[in-house]
């Protein structure tokens, strides 16, 4: 019997990384396929920050390169905190990127219709 890769494998999570500013910092913010926002540094690769998915609660751009999103600090708290990047280009990829990824999430686990 012949099985394709395809039902072997699982399938590849797809990820998106932007050049952000983040604290005076020159850093890599991933968009990770279906669960989350990691940053890490450009210098070290070190990881700073990750953001679920599920614990982002509103996000804004200025139309130009700044990017901001509010992130719930705690399950079921109102506490959140505010993270501001700022890219060299547009912040539009970042954020349809980001809502993609996000809708996609939402399809899989039966939220959307």
């Amino acid at each position: 019997e012949i099985q394709s890769a395809w039902h072997i494998a699982p399938a590849a999570e797809p990820s998106t990384s932007f050049d952000v500013q983040w604290k005076n910092q020159r850093c890599r913010l991933i968009l990770e396929g279906s669960h989350s926002m990691l940053l890490a540094s450009a210098a070290s690769n070190q990881k700073l920050l990750e953001i679920p998915y599920d614990n982002i609660r509103k996000t804004s751009d200025d139309g130009e390169q700044c990017f901001s999103v509010w992130v719930v600090s705690a399950a079921g708290s109102d506490a959140y905190a505010i993270h501001d990047f700022h890219l060299r280009t547009s912040a539009k990829p970042l954020v349809f990127t980001l809502y993609t990824y996000m809708a996609t999430r939402s399809v899989r686990m039966g939220r959307l219709v």
